[in-house]
């Protein structure tokens, strides 16, 4: 139809070639795929509301023509992304939120794996749905962040954790394991959580992992083997051949929330909570030396963990109307939720400079500690995978011990107990003297290439990040943004807004000029270039930009709590002042808690 305008022509085009109706393959990707125009006339095409919770992972299949979604409502679910319809809805038997699933290649989209909080995968076989056929894999003992696949393999999958494995499963050899803490499959152990993964699309034996330490290692597979492969090595350095860390990074512990080569194998991208996305080429022999701590890091080091506290659910510094708190004073806005926060900040910032200073004068003179009141603070703060939150969660619990001690002891769900710290010893002198092994080894430690800056990262454990086509890099952000930078220059090239709270995933169609993309809300999001004439508002794109680089400093340090720390932390209040009006009079000259 030549009255048909060229935007709808252009689905018309996608949509009968999907289907096989139309042989000329090339003529559309080739006309608008990898140009400035392309990126910048894209607009949504439709919302898919398939699930009842935040979706956390997207995958096409292998032809394009379907989604494989998963959700914090624990269902899998296929849709057909040109009809829009729900082709299979897959209650995946999940006991938390669903973080990764893939279709596995070459079995006619009938076999799907699918990993979720619980630390359990399923291998799950929908050919004969409703009546689908499903095997278990308990052997990870926390969240299993991700599932990846191996191009044109059937038979095999991988998965890491926050345990530190990471898991090679031949289907071929088992189907299902029960076991607890089992490690037959495990084909490399880090000291740290594994929280990415991406195999080389042209060399699939190399595998990169992105782990909690700041590092992206690459592995060579072919020296790796499992238990039940019979080639298990133990050695922490086995197969290593890269690691790649920003260097003002090698003082911090920033996770990888995201990994992807390009389409040739040249170049890997690596997204950093709390920080930028950095290209590098993973055959880079330059090794950049991995510099010592300088005098003011490790001042810097010494600074309280806790900064700012966060309640549990308050998505209040997210989405395309969240501001950062300087704006929000400036223009009078008042939160009664961020105050209340910001006074248990002081709150917690003024303990442990009190506990410093009181751990200092025991250690001047042991003599006088029945005169001096002291508060002891032991922070255990760990990640966890709540709502896909990334940052520490911690709760409260008071106990006097004795006459002129108060201990206020902040843990995690479970008190961690002597033995656990010693473990904890014990792992971090492994890991220095492996990260010692692998620098004596002489392995690759690339440099940045490129840094990819104006999104932030800091809020969600997934945030995904990707090339499209050979000319563009695609990110989430916490602004509700999707951010597309030109690849070889870094330049911010279009901003489309797609969540009311987080972007965190991101998945190019394998062929076509269609994006898909998800975040906290309950729906995929398909976008193609339908508008009729291309447009990027750069002053809105450096407003957003400037704001989340206020609101990614705001958020460094800041720790998520639940309502109970609150209760529990107003009690411990209680407790301290009667300690003082029933305790000896010294100690109520100690410094003053107020309630303000």
């Amino acid at each position: 139809d030549h009255t048909m305008p060229q935007t709808s022509k252009l689905l018309w085009d996608l949509r009968n070639r999907s289907l096989g109706m139309d042989q000329n393959c090339n003529v559309v990707r080739a006309g608008y795929l990898g140009t400035q125009e392309f990126v910048q006339r894209l607009k949504l095409e439709a919302s898919l509301p398939v699930h009842e919770g935040c979706v956390n992972t997207i995958c096409w299949n292998a032809n394009g023509e379907y989604l494989l979604s998963g959700s914090d409502d624990t269902n899998l679910v296929i849709t057909n992304a040109y009809t829009r319809k729900v082709h299979v809805k897959v209650p995946s038997n999940h006991q938390a939120n669903i973080y990764s699933a893939k279709f596995m290649p070459e079995s006619c989209d009938n076999w799907i794996v699918s990993s979720a909080g619980d630390g359990s995968i399923h291998y799950t076989n929908i050919l004969r749905s409703p009546n689908i056929t499903q095997y278990k894999f308990t052997c990870h003992n926390s969240t299993v962040y991700e599932i990846l696949t191996v191009p044109s393999d059937p038979h095999t999958f991988l998965s890491c954790g926050e345990d530190g494995t990471v898991r090679w499963f031949d289907v071929r050899l088992k189907k299902e394991c029960s076991k607890s803490r089992c490690s037959d499959d495990v084909l490399i152990k880090c000291r740290r959580a594994v929280s990415s993964m991406a195999v080389s699309p042209l060399e699939p034996f190399y595998l990169a992992l992105g782990c909690s330490d700041s590092s992206v290692r690459l592995y060579d597979r072919r020296m790796l083997g499992t238990i039940t492969t019979g080639s298990f090595s133990n050695a922490g350095t086995t197969g290593v051949c890269l690691r790649f860390v920003p260097p003002h990074l090698t003082t911090r512990s920033c996770r990888v929330t995201s990994l992807c080569y390009s389409a040739d194998g040249q170049e890997v991208l690596a997204s950093y909570s709390s920080d930028y996305i950095y290209l590098f080429d993973p055959k880079d022999d330059r090794a950049s030396k991995l510099k010592g701590l300088s005098d003011s890091e490790r001042e810097e080091l010494k600074q309280p963990p806790v900064k700012r506290l966060r309640l549990r659910g308050d998505w209040s510094d997210t989405g395309p109307r969240a501001r950062p708190e300087s704006e929000r004073q400036q223009n009078g806005e008042f939160n009664s939720n961020v105050s209340l926060m910001q006074r248990m900040s002081g709150m917690l910032s003024r303990w442990f400079e009190e506990a410093s200073e009181a751990q200092n004068n025991r250690a001047q003179s042991r003599s006088r500690s029945r005169g001096v009141y002291s508060l002891t603070f032991i922070f255990f703060i760990c990640y966890t995978s709540l709502s896909t939150s990334a940052e520490p969660v911690i709760s409260l619990h008071y106990s006097a011990e004795g006459t002129t001690t108060s201990t206020i002891k902040l843990d995690i769900a479970h008190q961690r107990t002597a033995a656990a710290r010693i473990q904890e010893i014990f792992r971090r002198r492994k890991e220095r003297k492996e990260i010692a092994e692998t620098e004596a080894l002489n392995i690759k430690r690339p440099e940045a290439k490129m840094c990819f800056k104006g999104h932030r990262n800091s809020r969600t454990m997934i945030k995904e990040v990707c090339f499209w086509g050979d000319n563009f890099v695609l990110s989430g952000s916490d602004c509700g943004h999707i951010f597309i930078w030109d690849r070889h220059t870094g330049e911010h090239v279009m901003l489309l807004e797609a969540d009311n709270h987080v972007v965190n995933c991101l998945q190019p169609h394998p062929y076509e000029p269609l994006l898909a993309s998800s975040g906290i809300d309950y729906d995929i999001k398909i976008w193609s270039p339908m508008e009729e004439f291309p447009s990027f508002d750069r002053e809105l794109t450096e407003e957003v930009i400037l704001r989340n680089e206020l609101m990614l400093e705001e958020n460094r340090n800041t720790v998520t709590v639940p309502a109970s720390f609150m209760l529990r932390m107003l009690a411990s209040l209680s407790h301290i002042r009667t300690d003082r009006l029933e305790g000896d009079p010294l100690e109520g000259q100690g410094q003053e808690i107020d309630d303000d």
